[in-house]
């Protein structure tokens, strides 16, 4: 492929944005208008225009999507760098396996990373703990504990939420005068302190921590400016504040950033998300240049029509109208039924329906609801069918119990300050430590001049650990901990694993004789496949373990393979966005499901719940089917919702009633291939 052919493969609209390479451009991509190629393509522009992809920073939100980025930009720099007539150098693509992990990631990853380079500025060490939701709470609640706070009147998910929103709206005035704000801001100053302590930071401060520094330090941001002349940004409408600040402030200088996303479909306000960024894009950046995409290559035209109608109903966003080349496709089917049980026992036997008459694909199926709850009733109707599924969202691998624990003695390694760490594991296995040989090696870790994990420890040990009743068991953990951090150092990081959970017995410790016990080990054995992976990465093997915890650390929802296995796919609408199935249910389409009940009353609610139904139209790609049942139970209560209004948006030449009795199988045969 040469520079020509590059952008020949692009609509007009998408080459626009792809060679509008200066100065700062909004790019609004309607759902399934092929943001990514366009991202893409404009990175290898850049690349072929003669910029060093060292300087181009692209940023997105997880990391499977950034491994999507660096895929596709690699395999079109590559071509390119082929073709006889490119003026590409050869070797560019070996350049580009080595830095394309360094340019492209997520805001969280790159985060890590200027702090990692900053860590001294910070009173930390590279080698730092980044300290998940769990862990972060339980700092809170030992915190609240301590100031003798009423949990009930402060509770401690409450007070790190608030912790939480102060960190990702960093320019928010707040009065200090206000009773629960100064006692939020004494909580944050402990909170703060114990993280100092244990050479930690929180997801939050992996943001705001390197945007701080540049603001308030000419040179350091200076120096990280310099480096990135082009700043590209995917899913721009998920951005917050504090995300903004970071890339405003890298591009203040050179002002070319490159915002790519689509308003109509921000629905994260709840994480924190202010699309309205989005909005103002063009006032933060008068000389920008806005390009439409609004070619969908996804949906048939009837489906577009449909969220097309729904979304033109809120009265902010950018005004766009998706349109198709694709055929005008089978109407959108509206399906009433009595009960959510009857509205899940029709949505199952449709499918089957269909798949039977090889009308669809088990596999490219999905029912989308508004809420996690919701899944229960279709999950037993396809057990009753002995239908295969798989439910979205279920708890994250590094989030597993047995998962942690390991995960915990591997961060003791790399940050022998991590306390929350030493807690975590002390009597994982079981060895009789208690409360007080938890104080005593914590009061060890914070201590200047000693930490657990260190060869000085044995001068401490004749003074502190003489006054502990169970010394024998402490000094063995001890000594396990500094073999542990030896082996670490001159093995790899299978050979480390390998050898912990050998050494504490953990195999017998999940007991093998249980069906649990299997699952569990089965995990262990999968962490240790994921580690593998860093054995060869460099020559440094604690630099291998702490990206491998990074990685851990970092590792999101999204970024799990949704559509590998086998079944249909049960999962709510904001774990669908990014995703597309040949065929899509959505169920509860009533008021107070979707819309959800807390947002009948404000509008900027109402309009960000429309936003939602929008994402979950445009998920499918052939036929829609839309639910809602006359009554549903509710926390053991049947309540009896109106139909919602989004589907009284819908122009009614666009769709298909069908009442309980109906089959559903009826799609065209040419339309819908089985395959």
């Amino acid at each position: 492929m040469n520079q020509e052919h590059l952008i020949e493969t692009l609509n007009p609209s998408q080459r626009k944005a792809v060679q509008m390479t200066d100065g700062p451009l909004l790019i609004i991509a309607g759902a399934g208008s092929g943001k990514t190629k366009t991202l893409t393509h404009r990175v290898a522009h850049l690349i072929a225009q003669g910029v060093p992809p060292s300087q181009i920073l692209a940023v997105t939100f997880t990391n499977k999507a950034a491994a999507e980025m660096r895929s596709r930009i690699l395999k079109l720099v590559s071509s390119m760098a082929a073709s006889p007539s490119s003026s590409l150098e050869p070797n560019l693509a070996n350049e580009l396996t080595l830095l394309t992990s360094s340019f492209i990631g997520t805001f969280h990853s790159l985060g890590a990373k200027l702090l990692r380079e900053e860590a001294a500025q910070l009173r930390r060490t590279p080698h730092f703990t980044i300290v998940d939701a769990d862990d972060a709470l339980s700092i809170i609640k030992t915190i609240t504990k301590e100031l003798n706070l009423d949990k009930e009147k402060f509770p401690p998910q409450q007070i790190l939420s608030s912790i939480s929103f102060r960190k990702n709206n960093p320019d928010k005035e707040r009065s200090e005068h206000n009773f629960y704000e100064s006692i939020i801001s004494n909580i944050q100053t402990k909170y703060e302190e114990r993280l100092e302590a244990m050479n930690a930071f929180d997801f939050d401060d992996l943001i705001l921590k390197p945007g701080m520094l540049f603001l308030h330090n000419e040179d350091i941001l200076k120096k990280h400016a310099s480096r990135w002349r082009y700043i590209l940004i995917d899913e721009y409408q998920d951005i917050n504040p504090s995300q903004y600040l970071l890339m405003k402030l890298l591009a203040q200088s050179h002002r070319n950033i490159c915002a790519v996303g689509d308003d109509a479909q921000s629905i994260y306000s709840w994480r924190g998300a202010d699309f309205t960024i989005f909005l103002d894009f063009e006032k933060d950046w008068p000389e920008a240049t806005t390009v439409l995409l609004e070619e969908n290559y996804r949906s048939t035209q009837n489906i577009l029509s449909a969220a097309n109608a729904v979304i033109a109903n809120n009265n902010v966003g950018k005004e766009k109208n998706l349109f198709t080349q694709n055929e005008v496709g089978p109407p959108v089917y509206l399906v009433e039924s009595d009960s959510d049980s009857h509205e899940a026992r029709i949505c199952i036997d449709t499918i089957l329906g269909l798949i039977k008459n090889k009308l669809a694909h088990l596999d490219r199926i999905a029912i989308l609801y508004r809420t996690n709850a919701q899944s229960r009733i279709l999950e037993e109707m396809c057990i009753q069918a002995r239908l295969a599924y798989q439910v979205i969202g279920g708890t994250r691998f590094y989030d597993r119990k047995e998962v942690k624990d390991i995960l915990a003695y591997l961060k003791l390694i790399i940050n022998p300050k991590d306390t929350l760490s030493l807690e975590r594991i002390i009597n994982v296995p079981a060895r009789g430590l208690g409360k007080e040989a938890i104080k005593l090696m914590s009061s060890l870790a914070a201590s200047p001049s000693s930490s657990l994990v260190t060869n000085e420890l044995s001068s401490y040990r004749a003074i502190e650990l003489s006054k502990y009743r169970n010394k024998t068991a402490l000094l063995e953990f001890l000594t396990f901990l500094e073999t542990l951090r030896t082996k670490a150092n001159e093995s790899t990081l299978t050979e480390t694993i390998n050898h912990l959970v050998r050494e504490i017995k953990f195999k017998e410790y999940l007991n093998l004789k249980t069906e649990e016990g299997i699952r569990r080990w089965e995990n262990v054995v999968e962490l240790i496949n994921a580690a593998s992976q860093y054995d060869t990465r460099g020559n440094d093997k604690m630099d291998n373990l702490s990206a491998f915890l990074e990685t851990a650390n970092l590792y999101q929802d999204a970024d799990q393979e949704k559509n590998a296995l086998k079944g249909i796919k049960l999962m709510t609408i904001h774990a669908a966005k990014g995703l597309e199935f040949e065929t899509v249910f959505v169920v509860g389409l009533e008021e107070g499901v979707l819309p959800h009940e807390r947002s009948l009353t404000e509008d900027v609610a109402l309009e960000e719940e429309r936003r939602l139904a929008y994402v979950a139209l445009t998920r499918a790609k052939k036929a829609l089917y839309l639910s809602f049942a006359r009554q549903r139970k509710v926390f053991g209560a049947l309540k009896m919702n109106p139909p919602s209004r989004f589907i009284a948006e819908i122009p009614n030449h666009l769709i298909e009633y069908t009442n309980a009795t109906t089959s559903h199988t009826h799609i065209d045969e040419d339309f819908i291939e089985y395959n």
